[in-house]
């Protein structure tokens, strides 16, 4: 009998460390992926830098945005943005006005970040870059500063003039903005014979002003936010602004159309808000959580309904959990889930 007591202890003892493993194992994968949304490292930006509006590098509402650097310029009124048409890392967009007049090549350099920027020396470069071929210096550089909304990052404006092989004189300008480990370097090149024209001066200024008014952002990628994060973050705000709405709708359509909980939260949410409407009600939601692993996420919510003044009913507050897929190739909901938290701990 004691022989069997033993054995039992000791099998209790054995399950007892194995599922003590797994919830420390299950933990540690939620607090890695969580990890890996809200901590990742960043080389220049902060996290504090709102997000692209964007997902992939282009021009959204006339203004050119590089999601991979995290940086916006907005373009001058009918101007027109591309990407490049070969491939050469340095380059990431090109600009020009409505008649093609200036040429504008947009390029992004990874320097030392301990390393100040040196207008000589990047002259003394640009120099060097000319033997061999058949340009040559018709103006001796001149360097000025261009301000943003951030005195710590301002332009440097290095204008020259060059002869071609056809003895076709151009007007050169680069502006070079040093933050951190990131060289960015704007190559504007017009005609001589425009720009020393009123014309040719409008159109100087046109790019000089949008080029004072760049926006940063979080970069998307290795230097910034992780593109899975980026997505969900996204659908995260949709999700929040869709169960305010008093419609359910405005979640379903992130259902996949195979999953069997879409019916599921139809019932719920309308049984949720019950005969309530704006009008009386104000459904308030707070983000929970986030867990991402390869292509599967959950995601959590904090919802509640409250009564306006004259209605002042209180009701529970649940906790909403989505479990979603991108084995489609983009992010669906999968699987959905509810239940009744203690209101005690939790202020919205």
């Amino acid at each position: 009998m004691k022989l069997k007591d033993h054995y039992f202890k000791k099998r209790c003892t054995i399950f007892q460390r194995v599922w003590f493993w797994v919830v420390i194992s299950g933990v540690l994968g939620m607090l890695g992926g969580l990890q890996g949304c809200m901590h990742h490292p960043l080389t220049v930006q902060q996290p504090t830098l709102p997000l692209p509006p964007i997902e992939n590098t282009g021009t959204y509402h006339h203004q050119f945005i590089d999601t991979q650097y995290g940086f916006g310029i907005p373009l001058p009124p009918y101007w027109e943005s591309w990407k490049p048409f070969y491939l050469n890392l340095s380059e990431v967009g090109y600009f020009t006005d409505p008649a093609r007049q200036i040429s504008v090549q947009v390029l992004v350099e990874q320097t030392d970040a301990s390393e100040p920027f040196s207008a000589a020396e990047f002259i003394k470069d640009q120099k060097t870059s000319f033997h061999g071929t058949e340009l040559q210096w018709e103006v001796t550089p001149t360097t000025q500063t261009l301000v943003t909304s951030n005195p710590k990052r301002a332009w440097t404006i290095i204008a020259f003039q060059i002869e071609d092989y056809a003895e076709q004189t151009w007007e050169r300008r680069y502006y070079v903005l040093k933050w951190g480990n990131i060289l960015l370097v704007v190559q504007a090149q017009m005609k001589k014979s425009l720009y020393i024209q009123p014309e040719g001066q409008k159109i100087i200024q046109a790019l000089t002003q949008s080029l004072s008014q760049i926006t940063w952002y979080l970069p998307i990628g290795s230097r910034g936010i992780p593109r899975s994060c980026y997505e969900l973050d996204k659908i995260k705000h949709q999700l929040m602004e869709g169960m305010k709405s008093f419609s359910d709708r405005d979640v379903q359509i992130y259902f996949s159309p195979i999953s069997m909980d879409a019916a599921k939260w139809r019932d719920w949410y309308r049984q949720f808000i019950g005969s309530d409407s704006a009008h009386n009600a104000q459904i308030r939601v707070k983000f929970f959580g986030l867990v991402i692993n390869h292509q599967e996420a959950s995601m959590a919510f904090l919802i509640t309904k409250k009564g306006l003044r004259s209605f002042p009913k209180s009701h529970p507050v649940y906790l909403i959990k989505f479990r979603f897929s991108k084995k489609s190739g983009h992010w669906q909901i999968m699987y959905f889930s509810v239940s009744v938290q203690k209101t005690s701990a939790i202020q919205f």
